[in-house]
């Protein structure tokens, strides 16, 4: 699995936090919402389209494998849809 660190201060104490970022299997991913239709389809065109993947879903680790999407349900929805498995 791949790991990204990005560095983050925490303004309540100013200690440099480092959040682990990680590319996770798509199953593992578990929507709180469902995802909007109308909003899914123009998604997917400008992904096609641009080639380029902004803003990966937020997700928080479950007690098990999988991950509880916090943002980005559309977005998780269009990389399905278009086959992908990360």
């Amino acid at each position: 699995m791949n790991s990204v660190r990005f560095f983050e201060i925490n303004s309540k104490d100013g200690i440099v936090e480092q959040p682990n970022l990680k590319i996770i299997p798509l199953d593992n991913l578990v929507p709180h919402e469902h995802f909007d239709p109308q909003r899914t389809l123009p998604l997917y065109r400008r992904m096609r389209t641009s080639q380029l993947f902004r803003h990966p879903p937020i997700v928080m680790p479950l007690r098990d494998s999988r991950h509880l999407i916090l943002d980005g349900a559309n977005r998780a929805a269009v990389l399905r849809e278009m086959g992908m498995d990360h």
